[in-house]
């Protein structure tokens, strides 16, 4: 899957993200939508990545490897920890590709069940989403900003 057309703006391939929707689709902790908002999570955070590293940032065409994502995705048994994996996983870079690792730290949360505590964060983070969309609909509609019309994930050269 590419991001961009990698000639005037510089292009990412996500390695391996069919099989990161496949296992998501297939895991009942992991929905599609949690996995469309882990996967902006992690391109912010490679964009940042992307400026800060002069071997990157001179690339056109970078491919992120999302095996180790894929697996973990397979394997979480706990919503907030897989929303949360980000802030853990860690990125080697290997030429023009950057592995997304996800590290000890989520390893060792892979096997946590469900409990009151990640059900109390999964509420808070929704009723969160909830009144940021909200506000969203209220600017719409008092014109401060317009209606969106697409979604482009761009990083610019």
């Amino acid at each position: 899957v590419f991001l961009a057309d990698g000639v005037k703006h510089r292009s990412c391939v996500l390695k391996f993200l069919p099989l990161c929707i496949s296992n998501a689709l297939k895991n009942p902790v992991v929905k599609l939508v949690h996995l469309f908002e882990v996967l902006v999570d992690l391109i912010r955070r490679f964009a940042v990545l992307v400026e800060r590293r002069a071997e990157l940032a001179a690339c056109s065409l970078i491919t992120m490897d999302l095996a180790e994502l894929a697996e973990f995705i397979k394997s979480v048994r706990n919503r907030f920890v897989f929303q949360t994996c980000v802030s853990r996983c860690q990125f080697k870079l290997d030429g023009q590709q950057v592995l997304v690792l996800m590290a000890h730290g989520n390893w060792i949360r892979c096997d946590e069940l469900e409990n009151d505590t990640t059900r109390l964060a999964n509420d808070v983070k929704d009723i969160l989403a909830t009144l940021d969309a909200q506000d969203l609909r209220n600017l719409q509609d008092r014109g401060v900003v317009g209606e969106p019309t697409a979604i482009t994930m761009r990083m610019s050269m």
